[in-house]
């Protein structure tokens, strides 16, 4: 997890390829990540990732939660993006 990175860095997101898709939600296509973030850290979600207990996350998907596919994993961003801001 990046702590510290502001909604205006490009250069973060262009380094992983990462394309703003809205505020806050990006996806990189060369991971296979959707990332979520604020002004506080950034993190990237593919299928397979789980909600764990003490996940930001956990705080809008119940925990056990699992991304079966990439709508699964964006979903898990835009938690991420709205529990960390």
């Amino acid at each position: 997890m990046k702590y510290g990175l502001l909604e205006g860095n490009e250069e973060y997101l262009k380094k992983h390829g990462i394309k703003r898709i809205a505020a806050g939600i990006g996806y990189s296509e060369s991971e296979g990540k959707w990332y979520g973030w604020s002004h506080r850290a950034i993190y990237g979600f593919k299928p397979g990732d789980v909600v764990k207990e003490g996940d930001i996350t956990a705080g809008t998907l119940p925990i056990g939660f699992k991304a079966k596919n990439e709508e699964d994993a964006r979903k898990m961003a835009e938690a991420f993006a709205e529990g960390v801001s």
